[in-house]
């Protein structure tokens, strides 16, 4: 065992988009992990 982890990254939003990145999840249009970039 490697002890990686493997993470699929669906998107990323900058910080100040944080409002459109919950509102997408809600909306089923990603898929995967999404990043809030500072």
């Amino acid at each position: 065992i490697s002890g990686s982890l493997s993470v699929r990254i669906g998107g990323k939003y900058p910080l100040d988009q944080a409002a459109k990145a919950h509102e997408d999840l809600q909306a089923r249009r990603t898929t995967g992990k999404l990043l809030l970039v500072p």
